[in-house]
């Protein structure tokens, strides 16, 4: 009696499941990376706000100490409005208890 081989399909099926596995690893990975893209896209947005914000108050602060420069040599030098001399008074007082130094 003789025997034949009978051909197995062991290498296939490997190949197929080791393709099957690579292609899940693939479709995990881009939906990971497409999460992180997400969420530092939000982190990205929440600082450029917050840089823009410092960089209003910066502005904004360097506005009120030279408008306050401006009326402590005005009160210095003695001439002018009374009503000006009111205003420079009133911004001092207010910039001196709102402004952090």
């Amino acid at each position: 009696m003789e025997t034949t081989a009978v051909p197995t399909n062991k290498p296939k099926k490997l190949k197929t499941r080791f393709f099957i596995g690579l292609v899940l690893v693939a479709l995990g990975l881009a939906g990971y990376l497409w999460y992180w893209y997400r969420t530092t896209a939000q982190v990205r947005q929440t600082a450029k706000s917050v840089v823009e914000r410092a960089t209003q108050y910066e502005r904004l602060k360097g506005a009120i100490n030279q408008e306050t420069n401006r009326c402590r040599e005005f009160m210095t030098g003695g001439s002018g409005a009374f009503a000006e001399f009111e205003y420079c008074k009133k911004f001092i007082e207010w910039a001196e208890q709102n402004m952090v130094r």
